[in-house]
C-alpha cells in the first residue's frame, strides 16, 4: 500500500485556494446578487459608421411598422337596359396623395335571357383585370339566369379613377349587376 503524504496534500489544497482568491480579486470588486459587478452609466462616442447586427434569426424577423393602410370596399350596382351591350357600374376616385392597392374584384349579374357577361376593372382606358362569367338558370326566379365570379387582383393606382364595367352578349332584355372592389389606401411617399 502506498503511503499518503498528508503534508504535501494540504500544501497543494492551500495553493489551489490561494490561486482562486487571487483570480477573484483580479476581476474587481463583487457585489449584488450572484456576484454581479456594479456598473455605472457612461457616455459612448462612435467615430465611424458602425454595422449593427441584431440577434434575431430569419425565422424571427425584426418587426417593422409599415405605412398605414386604410381599407377600401367599393360596391357598385346598375341595370343594363335593353339594347346596350356595355355599361359602367360605377367609379372610385383615388384621393390625392394616396395609392390604391386593389386585391380583389368580384361581380354577379341576373338577366332575363341567356348571357355571357364580362366584368372588368379599368383605369385610364386600360383594362386592369377582367372576369368572364357564363349565365346559368336562376333556381329561385324561373325565367331568369344568373352568373357570378371573383378574381384576386394585384395592382395599384396612384391617381385618377377606377371604373367597373360589365359587357354582355345578349341585349334583348335587362341585366342587373353588382360588383365589388376590395383593397386599401396607403400614403404616397
Amino acid at each position: 500500500m502506498k503511503s499518503l503524504n498528508l503534508r504535501s496534500s494540504v500544501v497543494a489544497a492551500i495553493a489551489i485556494a490561494a490561486t482562486g482568491v487571487a483570480a477573484l480579486h483580479a476581476q474587481g470588486p463583487q457585489s449584488g446578487p450572484q456576484g454581479l459587478a456594479s456598473q455605472t452609466p457612461s457616455n459612448v462616442n462612435v467615430v465611424n459608421v458602425p454595422t449593427v447586427t441584431v440577434g434575431n434569426t430569419e425565422l424571427q424577423p425584426i418587426p417593422v411598422k409599415g405605412p398605414a393602410k386604410q381599407p377600401v370596399y367599393a360596391s357598385f350596382t346598375a341595370t343594363i337596359p335593353v339594347s346596350l351591350g356595355i355599361t359602367t357600374l360605377g367609379t372610385y376616385t383615388v384621393p390625392a396623395g394616396q395609392r390604391l392597392v386593389v386585391e380583389h374584384f368580384s361581380a354577379a349579374c341576373r338577366s332575363e335571357n341567356q348571357n355571357n357577361e364580362r366584368g372588368q376593372l379599368t383605369h385610364g382606358g386600360v383594362i386592369l383585370t377582367f372576369l368572364p362569367m357564363t349565365s346559368v338558370p336562376f333556381l329561385n326566379f324561373p325565367g331568369q339566369v344568373t352568373s357570378s365570379g371573383a378574381v384576386p387582383v394585384s395592382t395599384y393606382i396612384d391617381e385618377g379613377t377606377v371604373s367597373v364595367q360589365i359587357t354582355r352578349t345578349n341585349t334583348d332584355g335587362n341585366t342587373f349587376c353588382t360588383a365589388t372592389v376590395l383593397g386599401y389606401l396607403t400614403p404616397l411617399s
